[in-house]
C-alpha cells in the first residue's frame, strides 16, 4: 500500500513537472519568451524594456510616455517610451522593472489617454480592459511575479480568458476607431 502510494505521488510530480515544461515550451516558442523565465514574456509586448539592461551613469533618466517623447535625446537616456502607449501601459512598464532606480522619471501622456478614455460609459473599465490589449497585458501583469515560479495558474487564466473572448464574444473598442 505504501509503495502504491509512493508511485502516485511520483507520478503525479512527474505529471505536474510535464505539464509545467509543456507550458513554458509554448509560451516560449508562440509568444516569444523565455523557457526558464516565462515573465519575459512582457518584453514581447514592450520591447522597449531591453533597454533598462544598459548600464547606469552617472545620471539616470526614465521617460514614461506616448509619440511624443519617442525621439532619442543626446543624453543617456532610458526610454521606454512607444507610439500609441497610455499611462496604462507606462504603469505596467514602470511595475515590471521591480525597484529600479532613476534620478529623474518623466511622464507625459495626453491624446493616447483621450482615445482610450472615449468609449461609451457601459464599456469603460478603469485599467483599460475595454481593449483586448489591455486586458491581455493585465492578465500578464497580474502573474508576473509568480509565472517564473510556475506558469501552470496564469495559463489557466489565460486560457479562460481566450475561451470567454471565442465563445462569449466581448464587446470591446475598436483598437483604431473608438
Amino acid at each position: 500500500m505504501r509503495k502504491e502510494r509512493l508511485f502516485v505521488l511520483v507520478y503525479l510530480v512527474l505529471l505536474v513537472l510535464l505539464v509545467e515544461a509543456s507550458i513554458r515550451a509554448y509560451f516560449a516558442i508562440f509568444h516569444e519568451g523565455e523557457f526558464l523565465r516565462p515573465s519575459s514574456m512582457v518584453r514581447q509586448a514592450y520591447p522597449e524594456l531591453e533597454q533598462i539592461a544598459m548600464p547606469a551613469a552617472d545620471f539616470d533618466i526614465l521617460l514614461l510616455g506616448g509619440s511624443v517623447l519617442v525621439e532619442r535625446t543626446d543624453f543617456r537616456v532610458v526610454n521606454l517610451s512607444a507610439l500609441a502607449h497610455t499611462t496604462r501601459d507606462s504603469y505596467l512598464k514602470l511595475k515590471s522593472l521591480g525597484d529600479p532606480r532613476f534620478d529623474v522619471v518623466v511622464v507625459y501622456h495626453g491624446i493616447n489617454e483621450v482615445r482610450a478614455n472615449n468609449c461609451p460609459p457601459d464599456l469603460y473599465r478603469s485599467d483599460y480592459s475595454h481593449y483586448e490589449w489591455y486586458e491581455m497585458r493585465n492578465l500578464t501583469d497580474r502573474y508576473l511575479h509568480s509565472m517564473d515560479l510556475s506558469v501552470i495558474p496564469f495559463s489557466f487564466d489565460y486560457l479562460f480568458h481566450r475561451a470567454r473572448q471565442v465563445l462569449l464574444e466581448p464587446r470591446y473598442v475598436p483598437p483604431h476607431a473608438p
